[in-house]
């Protein structure tokens, strides 16, 4: 197998350097991110991730497993640094009492709305089966747990949406958390962070409905016409939309409910809203 440099000091800079990334703050300063365990990370280069470093627990199995990626994604992981790591070092790398073989540290990539268009026109290269005459978008606004982050990005990957843009958010798109809840969705679904203004008008621009989820919207969700190009909206956990997302262009929908409570789950609610739209666009469109 091959000879990696061998870390065995949880001072050494590159592990403290690396684990710091837990950290949101170290994230946007250093403009990395981690991912945890090997399925993650071939996720990721099947995405088209960029990776920066791969720390591997120094034992038979890990390195194994990390021999394994390179043969099979050799031409990608060219200017990749891997690391061997004594396992008490391993272990500052990694969250709580988890026990992984691989850590890796990643580039952030691009979310700019400026470029989103072009990055979902690029995803459509050689896929044909995701491009629909209605495309679909997920915005998030002001998402606030990164658990359904990641949730709803998995959601949005199983329906085929177009893309995701996060409107305002609270949490962190790279948090280790929202990385692996969304079980490599976050490396295969364009994404987009800007504010609830910018996205507005650049849905408006793209002549691309609006549609906003509401406790208290006027038309049922199985009564809307998702057979055009659309976005929709899915308010914060805590407290929904509120006074956001209101305009005379911006159709309010309702999923129904029969019993004393009064809403969803917001990664419940993308389920059910995304998978109606994909629905129609099967069969009535």
């Amino acid at each position: 197998m091959d000879s990696y440099s061998f870390l065995s000091s949880t001072q050494n800079p590159k592990i403290r350097s690396a684990s710091a990334l837990r950290d949101a703050k170290a994230r946007k300063q250093q403009g990395l991110f981690l991912i945890d365990g090997r399925d993650l990370t071939e996720r990721a280069i099947l995405g088209g991730q960029e990776l920066s470093q791969i720390f591997v627990k120094d034992d038979e199995e890990s390195l194994r497993e990390l021999h394994s990626l390179r043969e099979k994604f050799a031409s990608r992981l060219v200017s990749c640094e891997c690391y061997r790591v004594a396992p008490e070092a391993m272990q500052k790398l990694q969250y709580g009492d988890r026990d992984l073989g691989i850590i890796t540290v990643a580039k952030i990539a691009d979310t700019q709305l400026s470029t989103f268009a072009d990055r979902v026109q690029a995803r459509l290269v050689g896929r044909p089966a995701l491009k629909h005459a209605n495309p679909c978008y997920l915005v998030l606004d002001r998402m606030e747990k990164p658990g359904n982050l990641g949730a709803a990005l998995r959601t949005a990957d199983g329906a085929g949406v177009a893309g995701v843009v996060l409107a305002d958010p609270i949490c962190d798109l790279w948090n280790p958390n929202a990385v692996r809840s969304s079980l490599g969705a976050l490396f295969t679904v364009p994404i987009a962070v800007s504010s609830e203004e910018e996205i507005q008008a650049y849905f408006r621009k793209a002549g691309i409905q609006i549609f906003t989820a509401r406790v208290e919207g006027a038309v049922p969700y199985t009564s809307a016409n998702f057979c055009r190009s659309h976005a929709i909206v899915i308010g914060n956990e805590a407290s929904g939309l509120q006074h956001r997302w209101i305009a005379p262009d911006v159709q309010a929908i309702a999923i129904p409910m029969s019993g004393a409570v009064d809403s969803l789950n917001a990664s419940v609610s993308t389920a059910i809203l995304l998978y109606e739209s994909k629905r129609q666009n099967t069969v009535n469109c």
